[in-house]
């Protein structure tokens, strides 16, 4: 009984034999064929995730410095309220209204009774105070 043969299989007739051979069959691989992951490869990627780790983490360190960003929040409060003194030619007082918070109250000269301003406040971030 004969296979019946594709275009995949070749045909050889060895000593009256009929063998199929199939081309993607044709024996054992060469070490460059095998597949898999080396040590050295494996070390390569384990070494470039350390260091994105680390360059990542140093830049996360700065992110969280509460009193620096106290003071720098305070100083542009103190900016943005003498804009709006200059502004509107009023007297603005800048006080504090708690150790987290500061408020301002306008008047019309710095002698005259002044008036909360519910808009204008300053909230500082959590763990500075003053």
């Amino acid at each position: 009984m004969q296979r019946p043969t594709s275009p995949r299989f070749t045909k050889v007739n060895i000593a009256e034999k009929t063998v199929l051979i199939c081309p993607n069959q044709a024996g054992p691989k060469s070490n460059f064929e095998q597949s898999g992951v080396g040590i050295v490869e494996l070390m390569v990627v384990i070494l470039m995730i350390g260091i994105l780790m680390a360059t990542a983490l140093s830049n996360l360190d700065s992110l969280n410095n509460p009193l620096r960003d106290g003071a720098q929040q305070t100083m542009g409060f103190f900016k943005q309220v003498r804009a709006k003194a200059i502004s509107s030619t009023s007297a603005y007082i800048v006080s504090a209204a708690s150790t987290s918070r500061v408020q301002v109250v306008s008047g019309t000269s710095c002698s005259t009774a002044a008036t909360a301003n519910p808009d204008v406040f300053l909230e500082l971030p959590l763990g500075a105070s003053f």
